[in-house]
């Protein structure tokens, strides 16, 4: 009984799309980088004190983005040194209600005032500025790794007036230092600022406010990238060269079968390994990253390997050796260039 040679070389492509094709199915698409929502004023009077007329008091801020001091991939946080500034003319001082939504560890952020009180031109025009070292909250997604293009942002709010009696607004919008580099290899690039409403469906607690309430949010958003273009060689290359010697089984006579076994499990252990490697900078995250389906790929590679190996065996013990070579001819050709091809769609697509 001949094995028909046609339908191994479908059974083949068959699983390895559907495996490619679930790993596609799982991983969302990347996402907009959203204002935080995460922290809320501290203290709520809402609406007390208001400019002449009715209309909410301006506040210009600005930001000069000076430094990355660190990016931290595993807890979705950055550190930045910056430079903030305000300008406003009316009753209000928001020099001592200024909050940034998106800080965590608060505690141990370095805020120096430029003047020891808020300086007043003829005009009226009241100005402060701090130099600032503090650390972010940055929700992540990392769909595209080990591609890497993430949008950061700085939210500022009003712990104290809503938007009734203070909005900013941010006239020079976000300002950089030339060719900033972090520490880690990230650059920073696309500086933009804007500034939206920010409603919390409740009172806080205060009777004498009412649910919903807005307050005016200053968004200063940039994206960071790790510019280095070997980055993605050194995290593909040794899965290739993986995958090239667990094709090397097709090569090694069919009797030889626990030979060929030993080289595929051997690979499958070495592909493990450096799957753990290859996302240890990421937290835990449900969902498949883009060399994660890689290595799911190799492992339905390395499968594949000691199922055609199982059957070659057979063909081979029967004196069935010719279509036995054929079988293998098929099959490391048609398996490379699946990897190859699924490697490059999962890359690229995600």
């Amino acid at each position: 009984m001949q094995i028909p040679v046609r339908r191994v070389a479908l059974l083949l492509v068959g699983l390895l799309a559907g495996v490619f094709a679930v790993g596609a199915i799982v991983a969302p698409s990347m996402a907009q980088v959203q204002p935080s929502t995460a922290a809320a004023p501290h203290a709520v009077r809402v609406g007390h004190v208001a400019t002449a007329g009715g209309t909410p008091q301006e506040v210009q801020v600005g930001i000069y983005l000076n430094q990355l001091l660190n990016v931290d991939l595993t807890t979705n946080t950055y550190e930045a040194d910056f430079y903030m500034w305000f300008k406003w003319k009316g009753d209000i001082d928001p020099t001592g209600s200024y909050d940034f939504v998106n800080q965590t560890e608060a505690w141990a952020a370095k805020i120096l005032p430029t003047y020891e009180k808020p300086t007043e031109d003829a005009n009226g025009v009241k100005y402060q500025s701090w130099h600032i070292q503090a650390k972010f909250v940055q929700p992540l997604n990392f769909a595209s790794y080990p591609k890497t293009g993430y949008g950061m942002h700085i939210a500022i709010e009003d712990n104290t007036y809503d938007n009734t009696a203070l909005v900013f607004v941010t006239p020079t919008g976000l300002e950089t230092a030339e060719n900033i580099v972090s520490p880690g290899g990230w650059s920073v690039s696309d500086p933009t600022a804007g500034v939206v409403e920010h409603t919390y469906n409740t009172n806080f607690g205060d009777p004498a406010a009412k649910a919903p309430i807005s307050f005016s949010q200053a968004n200063f958003n940039f994206v960071i990238e790790r510019s280095d273009p070997t980055r993605l060689i050194k995290a593909i290359l040794p899965i290739i060269i993986i995958m090239a010697i667990t094709l090397l089984a097709f090569l090694i006579p069919a009797k030889h079968l626990d030979a060929r076994l030993l080289l595929t499990v051997t690979a499958l252990i070495s592909a493990v390994l450096l799957h753990d490697s290859a996302v240890g900078e990421l937290p835990r995250v449900g969902y498949f990253v883009a060399i994660d389906k890689v290595y799911l790929l190799s492992y339905a590679v390395v499968f594949l390997t000691l199922l055609e190996s199982t059957i070659v065996y057979r063909l081979a013990s029967t004196d069935r050796e010719a279509l036995a070579k054929k079988v293998d001819r098929i099959s490391i050709a048609v398996l490379g260039a699946l990897f190859v091809i699924g490697a490059f769609l999962a890359l690229s697509v995600s």
